[in-house]
């Protein structure tokens, strides 16, 4: 299976803690604003699915997982399903309604789903169980064996279910083949079922659903906002509603935003091709050739790169010609092909036409060697679904306004091929031309394409748009960074007669005064060009170093120290091993011999509590030991238990299911069967509780014995932790030069980014990621800006391992707030800390661990945790020699 990336781990992480923090709270509504409030630093407000008022459906759980363009929503997707099967339905199989956009999309949804071979459909069996994959067609006709026996995900269109389509009737349409799913159901489970005008009970498809609870995922979900797509699914009485989206609803039925991956993230995984180099001309023929020239280029480092790499890539122009106007010539898609042919040379089997009229993509795989195609002209859109991560540029011969045609079109060429990173710096970008008089406005119709249409927080989707050397002060930067113009005193003033309008934007003359005054920074062929109207070789030798300064001091402030590829290390906590240095982190603490047959001898059972039947609540309520229960999830999982098949457990076959549910990569099999054995005999005798208690109970019991397992290799580690870290023979352990972590220039995951980034002058990336615009810590963050001592410092990231500063904790890892570059070499380390929470367990073991670490160092690092607003203790401990 695919290895998914570290922020779709995460994203399954966030889902998971809020189902189970569902259960624990008594419903989704607490358990989001309690998430959203820890992740944000703000609660956010819980809205149930419109159309699902009814009794039945109050404390349903409807969340959004937001990822921009290219992040993989179908993987995570697949991921999903087996955590809500376990957290929520407490089921081994389930009934899933996946929807799509698109017959276009369903075709492909369905293909990858299909494939036991495809990286999706291992990812919906990672939990073992077989797994059934269908049309609305095949459910027409599913048996009900086979939906007891395994997990079945039809996949749909959302029109295919809507009455008013013909196909969608046929789902509400009583059947034969559909009659054995209602034998002998209890009075209870019947009174669940649609019936028809004469009270009768069809024997239809929504019935069936009905009756299974589906988990429905709503892909592309902001195409499913109307009241009645919403309608549609409350008749099938799902168990949850998940969607998936780059642009989640705000206003028009909200969806809940559980948990938010950035732009930047995608870049640090590999999986976009960031930045997006921006360039426009004024003259059409000009900006098609050289987009032309750029794809050339592409290729000529990409058939380098495959020498080594044995990768090939034959990079693509998507051109987004106009309109035909009866009323003004037009850049049509025929016009643009004969400039390619004629004037670009571009061979005509290279170029194919994708438009409502000529559908020249279909049938056609791209990534075929023997493929020629590498210009695709479109006008408005490509085909839903159509993806190639081989697009590397966009031209567009029209003005590039803010439409939807742009926002689809950038999409396309934003995927990095085989979620990979070149060696080739230029083929991990991409590159957008267009025809403009305003090079401002067209960055800002690129920055709403990618905010609106793909997803992209607005102020990374400013960030992450660049320009080739010079532009970069056109687009609209804090005012913090501007660049005055400066005259300048020459021996001879340039000709400047013959000088384009935008070499005379940039640079005026005043033979007069014998002065030039930059105005704007000049690329080198501007430089080259302006001087060349100059007699004598000293002045224009004079000329080319004041412009060339001009230009060096103009890249100080419109680039970050990360941008010019300025190194930031940090030294590392590492161990020593047979005269070599290692990182240390938790593999060093869990090697050291632990066993959980330490741990038999203890009481596991006093902490294990079943649900218990309860007279009727509202949405929440209180079980018979005065816990908090969530009525939806607790019925729910009851209800699937009605109808599900009836199996001959024994003690073993309950201890292997445990034990094949339960994560345990550093414990053998044979170690966790005793263990697990040991718990469920003290259920037995301690709880009174039978075989089939337990069975019914399975992922309680699974989660109980999940935790108590984590409890003891918790305690192991960290009494491995005490006597690696801080006993007295762990002289092996330094803080060394030799071993270090660099903060990639080109990787910052930031989730989010501060509003109030353009306040600070020294920060290693041009956004600030992660830190709020106001409050202590944002003050912190503006102190240690303005010191004097430091001269670069970054906002470290929590849970960014590989991209980010650590340290070994007992029983994580800690990520200090700040990491600083003094101007005297050495590293100054930051965890702000609140003055009420200075004190606790937590800021102690991290003050210990920083201090140690300081120590070890031998005076090339510092560490402080100043309490509350005591940023004095920050000062005193830079300028210290």
């Amino acid at each position: 299976m695919l290895t998914p990336k570290l922020y779709q781990l995460q994203a399954v992480e966030v889902l998971t803690e809020f189902l189970r923090r569902s259960r624990a709270l008594g419903g989704p509504a607490a358990a989001f604003s309690q998430l959203t409030s820890e992740r944000t630093g703000v609660g956010l407000p819980y809205f149930s699915a419109p159309g699902f008022e009814a009794e039945e459906f109050k404390g349903m759980p409807y969340v959004c997982l937001r990822l921009p363009t290219g992040g993989g929503k179908t993987l995570l997707a697949c991921l999903s399903v087996p955590v809500i099967k376990r957290e929520l339905l407490q089921s081994d199989r389930s009934v899933v309604l996946w929807l799509v956009p698109s017959r276009a999309i369903q075709n492909q949804t369905l293909a990858a789903l299909r494939d036991r071979s495809h990286h999706y459909r291992q990812a919906l069996e990672t939990e073992r169980g077989a797994v059934e994959v269908i049309d609305p067609t095949e459910a027409l006709y599913v048996t009900k064996g086979t939906l007891d026996a395994s997990t079945v995900v039809i996949v749909s269109t959302l029109q295919s279910f809507r009455i008013t389509e013909k196909e969608g009737r046929k789902v509400y349409e009583s059947s034969g083949a559909l009659h054995h799913h209602f034998v002998s159901l209890d009075p209870a489970t019947s009174a669940v079922l649609e019936k028809t005008d004469a009270g009768t009970v069809p024997y239809s498809l929504a019935n069936v659903l009905r009756l299974r609870r589906p988990i429905v995922i709503v892909d592309e979900a902001h195409n499913a906002r109307t009241s009645l797509s919403f309608d549609t699914l409350a008749r099938f009485r799902p168990s949850c509603i998940l969607e998936f989206t780059a642009t989640p609803a705000r206003e028009n039925a909200p969806s809940n935003v559980l948990h938010h991956v950035s732009a930047r993230q995608l870049a640090a995984e590999d999986m976009i091709k960031l930045p997006i180099r921006l360039e426009t001309r004024t003259d059409w023929l000009r900006l098609l050739a050289d987009a032309v020239a750029v794809r050339e280029d592409l290729e000529k480092k990409a058939r380098a790169e495959e020498k080594s790499s044995g990768e090939r890539i034959r990079p693509i122009v998507l051109l987004k010609a106009e309109r035909r106007d009866k009323d003004r010539e037009t850049r049509t898609v025929e016009v643009v092909e004969k400039v390619l042919i004629e004037h670009c040379k571009v061979p005509a089997d290279w170029i194919v036409r994708a438009t409502g009229d000529d559908r020249g993509l279909d049938d056609i795989d791209l990534f075929t060697a023997d493929c020629p195609v590498r210009f695709v002209i479109t006008v408005d859109a490509l085909k839903e679904g159509w993806d190639c991560s081989w697009a590397y540029v966009l031209c567009s011969v029209a003005e590039m306004k803010s439409d939807t045609a742009v926002e689809q079109i950038i999409g396309r060429v934003l995927r990095l091929p085989n979620g990979r990173r070149r060696q080739t710096p230029e083929l991990n970008r991409a590159y957008a031309f267009a025809t403009s008089h305003s090079f401002a406005e067209t960055a800002r119709a690129l920055e709403d394409a990618l905010v609106s249409g793909n997803g992209f927080n607005p102020l990374e989707a400013k960030d992450l748009i660049v320009t080739t050397g010079g532009e970069q002060g056109k687009l609209e930067l804090p005012a913090s960074r501007t660049m005055p113009p400066i005259v300048v005193a020459v021996a001879e003033v340039p000709d400047a007669r013959q000088w384009p309008p935008d070499l005379s934007a940039k640079v005026s003359v005043d033979p007069k005064a014998g002065t030039v005054t930059f105005i704007a920074p000049l690329t080198e062929s501007e430089i080259a060009q302006a001087a060349a109207g100059m007699v004598m070789e000293a002045n224009r030798e004079q000329f080319v170093a004041a412009a060339r300064a001009y230009a060096q001091a103009a890249e100080q402030i419109f680039t970050s120290p990360a941008e010019r590829g300025v190194k930031l290390a940090v030294p590392i906590f590492c161990i020593e091993r047979q005269g070599v240095l290692e990182l240390l982190d938790e593999t060093h603490f869990l090697e050291r011999p632990w066993t959980l047959r330490d741990y038999l001898g203890e009481d596991h059972s006093a902490e294990f509590s079943v649900n218990e039947t309860q007279a009727a609540y509202g949405e929440v309520g209180l079980n018979e030991q005065g816990k908090v229960r969530w009525k939806f999830g607790d019925e729910l999982a009851d209800e699937l238990k009605l109808i599900e098949v009836t199996e001959n457990w024994s003690d073993a076959r309950l201890i292997d299911w445990l034990d094949r549910y339960i994560p345990h990569p550093d414990i053998s099999a044979d170690e966790s069967g005793v263990f697990i054995s040991a718990v469920l005999a003290g259920l037995m005798q301690t709880k009174a509780l039978t075989l089939g208690r337990l069975v019914r109970e399975r992922f309680t019991l699974r989660d109980f014995a999940e935790e108590r397992i984590g409890a003891c290799r918790k305690q192991a580690k960290a009494k491995a932790f005490q006597e690696v870290l801080f006993a007295e023979e762990s002289g092996a352990i330094k803080v060394s030069a030799e071993k270090v972590f660099t903060f990639d220039p080109d990787r910052y995951p930031a989730r989010w980014v501060c509003e109030r980034s353009g306040d600070f002058k020294h920060h290693y990336h041009r956004q600030v990621g992660e830190l709020g615009d106001k409050g202590e810590e944002f003050e912190c963050a503006l102190f240690l800006d303005a010191l004097p001592e430091v001269e670069r410092w970054v906002r470290n990231l929590e849970r960014q391992p590989e991209q980010s500063f650590w340290l070994p904790t007992a029983t994580d890892r800690f990520y200090p707030d700040f990491v600083c570059k003094l101007t005297d070499g050495r590293i100054l380390v930051v965890e702000y800390k609140g003055e009420d929470r200075w004190s606790n367990d937590d800021s102690k073991e991290k003050r210990r661990l920083g201090e140690l670490w300081m120590e070890r160092s031998q005076g090339r690092c510092l560490f402080a945790m100043p309490k509350g607003k005591d940023f004095g203790a920050i000062a005193r401990l830079g300028s210290r020699p």
